[in-house]
């Protein structure tokens, strides 16, 4: 009986043993057999061309501007041009006391004719042995003043037709028909919007990347959803000491005069290009205590890769070394990875050139 109770005792303790490891195996088994590999999505890399771009904001300003002041004074006789009308090179803009001086310039040709006529007569008379050298000198300087102030009267009769400089367009008349106006007086502003000048500054650490006929864009705030072509023109030679920024100004076409000086411009200009980059998304990367990595797929599985960075642009990164041309690198799910962990590509796309 003693016995029988015994062997029953070492029956139990071998069936204790034994089942918590028949336990464990049946959930190791059901563990693998449930597991999910993690969901990832990756890009093909394709090295494409970096580049850096900077914007400046400014405004602009007309190509040409004069204002057209007055040599002569006297009435305004004539006005010819009003506020926003188109005007060619040497157009009559205003008449200033056009008719007393055309008077003047008829009375000085009569004098200068009378002083022409009276020295050829003396000089005939000389030659004759009727009249002396002294006389015929006389009459030639009398004819030689006449001719001055003839060619004076010319000048004030032709700056009384106060003419255009240049093609443009009047952005201001100052004078009214009847007003006297004095020497020096404004009485036009014309501009030359044929093209535009967008007006910006550089800062210093910029300059060297700034050369005159750089392509740019240009991005009007009056007129949105349209980009406008412009190029560099001429770069200032001085820094703004109190800003540390060089002036320059983009040159733009204008051909359709929507814009006009005066309206806020933002010029956007490459100003770093490098070919042939590994370029990836910033979230792509992971920091960790000593480095940074990415993942990349291969076969199935999640790798680690130590990636050395250059250049952030925007959303972006550049990788000096760590990726290669072709591979897979996870975008999606990596945060949830370690290195040779299982995983499943539910979506791939190739990056663009």
């Amino acid at each position: 009986m003693k016995s029988m109770f015994t062997q029953y005792k070492l029956l139990t303790v071998l069936i204790l043993l034994v089942l918590p490891q028949g336990l464990m195996a049946q959930a190791n088994n059901s563990s693998k057999a449930n597991a999910v590999n993690t969901n990832v999505e990756t890009i093909e890399l394709a090295s494409r061309q970096l580049e850096v771009q900077s914007s400046y904001v400014g405004h602009l300003s007309p190509l040409e501007r004069v204002v057209i002041r007055s040599e002569a004074e006297g009435s305004i006789e004539q006005v010819h041009r009003d506020q926003g009308q188109d005007v060619s090179t040497d157009d009559v803009l205003v008449n200033i006391s056009t008719e007393r001086l055309a008077l003047e310039l008829k009375l000085s040709e009569a004098n200068y004719k009378l002083a022409e006529s009276e020295y050829k007569t003396e000089k005939l008379l000389f030659e004759r042995a009727v009249s002396t050298a002294s006389k015929v000198d006389s009459y030639r300087t009398a004819r030689d003043v006449k001719q001055i102030s003839l060619e004076v009267a010319k000048l004030n009769f032709d700056k009384s037709k106060v003419k255009s400089p240049m093609t443009g367009v009047i952005k201001s008349r100052m004078v009214e028909v009847g007003s006297f106006v004095n020497k020096g007086q404004n009485l036009f502003e014309i501009m030359d919007i044929s093209q535009v000048l967008a007006m910006i500054n550089i800062p210093e650490k910029e300059i060297k990347d700034i050369i005159p006929g750089k392509t740019v864009k240009v991005r009007i705030d009056a007129i949105p959803g349209v980009v406008f072509e412009g190029k560099v023109n001429t770069v200032g030679l001085e820094a703004d000491l109190n800003n540390r920024s060089f002036p320059a100004e983009i040159i733009i076409n204008n051909d359709e005069r929507r814009l006009l000086p005066g309206m806020m411009a933002r010029v956007e200009m490459i100003t770093y290009a490098a070919p042939n980059q590994i370029i990836i998304p910033r979230h792509a990367v992971l920091e960790r205590e000593n480095n940074r990595i990415v993942f990349v797929e291969k076969n199935g599985t999640s790798v680690e890769r130590p990636v050395v960075l250059g250049t952030v642009v925007k959303d972006e990164v550049q990788v000096l070394s760590g990726l290669q041309n072709g591979e897979n690198l996870i975008v999606t799910g990596h945060h949830f990875l370690a290195d040779r962990d299982s995983i499943k590509v539910v979506n791939h796309t190739n990056q663009k050139n």
